[in-house]
């Protein structure tokens, strides 16, 4: 039998190559170095190529890791088509990426003779699916790659892949089954044997539970400040952050189980509505210490939307961060009518990572990019 490949490990007698798409074991009698392109017949080989460039061989791991992506991505798909989702593809370039303060955008200009025209590229797809919900689209979902600036770590790419999906006429309890069943289904599929209970907690039990902190809609700066170490002139969604990642994230590491996080305070609704007792009807979905996906009971009161829009762009201006503009096209959706509507935005790859307990982001990419 005659193999041909890339030598990406090797024994004493045996060679690791990855061919044709899979990864294959060679005993040989000759020898040859990781990198090199070769033929292996009956045992003897052949050297096609000698690799002489240095540059770093991707490894068994890394390939391992993209051939299950397919099958991921396919078994995602799966789930939506079977409870007959409509997947749907938003442009790329965005007239406005997303108004959140703390996200980066990267822009682009669009040239046609004396013409020029500022374009983003998307840190979500949020804006046109939900113009797609005021078309009269009821239940979508687009899997798309988003792109933010100045974000490089082993949880984080400047790009990456996106899943939003969209429910109109629902709540957040429909989010909460799908999210039970699109892991079920996947466990199912995939193999996995681990512990895919999701467990439901309010912001408010889990304050109380890590921190013995009362929490309300109505917790100031000044009452958070007794349990940050921040300065004292920090506002309130500051210190949250600095409490969340510092004392809470670290206890949620060690949930065994997927959980689903929900009711936060009401300066975080970003595009969701307020509950009648005040909390941001939102939710987050963690899973071995990774924020996977956040959820809104989708906002539609324009005029809401419209002063937390202006609200957020000044929060920018006080962080000394390009101001980019407001979507007028999607607010004229909003002022037409969208109904009412759930959604939830997913980081594709975080949730492969908890399924495979994969790392680094990095190694989901197979030309990752590295600062």
């Amino acid at each position: 039998m005659k193999i041909h490949g890339r030598v990406i490990e090797k024994s004493q007698a045996e060679l690791t190559l990855y061919s044709d798409g899979k990864i294959a074991r060679a005993s040989v009698t000759g020898d040859a170095s990781i990198g090199d392109i070769v033929e292996v017949e009956n045992k003897e080989l052949k050297i096609l190529v000698r690799s002489k460039k240095n540059i770093a061989p991707i490894s068994k791991e890394k390939i391992q890791n993209l051939l299950k992506w397919n099958d991921f991505i396919s078994s995602v798909r799966d789930f939506f088509n079977r409870q007959k989702f409509t997947e749907l593809r938003t442009p790329t370039l965005v007239p406005s990426p997303g108004l959140e303060p703390f996200l980066d955008p990267f822009e682009t200009h669009f040239k046609m003779g004396k013409t020029s025209q500022k374009f983003y590229l998307p840190t979500s797809p949020e804006f046109h699916l939900k113009k797609a919900l005021c078309l009269g689209f009821e239940k979508i979902f687009e899997f798309k790659e988003c792109f933010r600036n100045g974000e490089i770590s082993e949880l984080h790419q400047p790009e990456f892949l996106m899943l939003e999906w969209y429910r109109a006429y629902e709540n957040l309890e429909a989010i909460k089954v799908d999210l039970q069943g699109l892991t079920n289904h996947l466990a199912k599929e995939l193999g996995y044997k681990g512990n895919i209970r999701v467990e439901t907690l309010h912001m408010k039990e889990i304050w109380k539970r890590f921190l013995d902190f009362d929490l309300t809609p109505q917790t100031t700066a000044k009452d958070l400040q007794k349990i940050a170490d921040a300065a004292q002139d920090d506002d309130f969604d500051d210190l949250f952050a600095r409490i969340w990642v510092d004392k809470i994230e670290p206890q949620l590491d060690k949930i065994d189980h997927p959980v689903i996080i929900y009711g936060f305070p009401p300066s975080q609704a970003a595009l969701a509505k307020l509950t009648a007792d005040g909390w941001a009807d939102r939710l987050e979905f963690y899973w071995k210490g990774l924020e996977i996906a956040n959820s809104f009971h989708e906002l539609n009161d324009s005029d809401e939307q419209q002063r937390r829009f202006l609200k957020d762009q000044e929060k920018k201006r006080q962080l000394g961060k390009d101001v980019v503009p407001i979507d007028e096209d999607f607010m004229e959706h909003l002022r037409w009518g969208m109904p009412p509507a759930a959604g939830i935005a997913m980081g594709v790859e975080r949730l492969f990572m908890a399924f495979y307990d994969v790392k680094k982001i990095e190694d989901l990419r197979l030309f990752p990019i590295s600062y």
